[in-house]
């Protein structure tokens, strides 16, 4: 690959997550009458990601082993009662992509540069999340409704969806709001990361270089 050239696959990833913040902004401003139930589910994926914000780390850096047969199942018992939460398998099937995406190092023999990007975008993604959550929790009564009004939310059936209490499914302005935000840093965190990487200069391009040698002193993955 020609020096400073990002693979097609991440640009897909942030391809991703800009739909997602624009799907999260139209249903904060404009959500439609049959779209309560995409609105509940959203507001629970940004709850859940707070499992997965951390899970890529994990599955990047442990052996094969325990990936396997610890962290998988372990976060899938999350994942299935978010599911049971949102009442649809959405979030089981985010999941399980999250995991073959993700954390697809943690299967594959990838090369320590990978592994290590790998990990830096898991840790800024936890850090970007952690702070959203901050922010938007500090000033959830100043996150206008917009379109997730009283009348709305009663009249789409959305209350009726409710299984869950707290900030997110009782007032789904501030995970709406705050995944838009969210997702958009996190694409650009990638992308920073992965055009430095791909440069092969930076800051960012020695933290991973140091590592990478980190991970090469490390015994074998079972």
């Amino acid at each position: 690959m020609p020096p400073g050239r990002i693979p097609l696959f991440q640009w897909l990833n942030l391809v991703f997550y800009a739909l997602l913040a624009f799907e999260m902004l139209r249903l904060w401003i404009a959500p439609g009458p049959g779209d309560a139930a995409r609105i509940y589910t959203l507001t629970i994926l940004m709850a859940f990601e707070f499992v997965m914000v951390h899970s890529g780390v994990f599955m990047a850096v442990m052996p094969r082993r325990w990936s396997m047969l610890i962290f998988v199942p372990f976060y899938g018992l999350f994942a299935l009662a978010f599911t049971a939460s949102a009442g649809n398998l959405s979030i089981l099937f985010i999941y399980l992509a999250v995991v073959a995406v993700r954390a697809r190092h943690a299967f594959s023999d990838a090369s320590d540069e990978v592994r290590a990007r790998t990990v830096a975008t898991s840790v800024a993604a936890a850090g970007i999340y952690f702070a959203c959550v901050f922010v938007f929790a500090m000033g959830a009564g100043l996150v206008p409704a917009f379109g997730l009004t009283g009348d709305y939310l009663d009249a789409s059936g959305y209350r009726d969806l409710m299984t869950a209490e707290g900030i997110f499914p009782e007032m789904p302005q501030v995970p709406l709001a705050m995944g838009a935000v969210y997702y958009l840093l996190l694409a650009y965190a990638e992308f920073r990361i992965s055009r430095m990487d791909a440069l092969g200069a930076g800051p960012l391009a020695e933290i991973t270089k140091a590592m990478s040698e980190r991970i090469r002193a490390r015994p074998p993955r079972d």
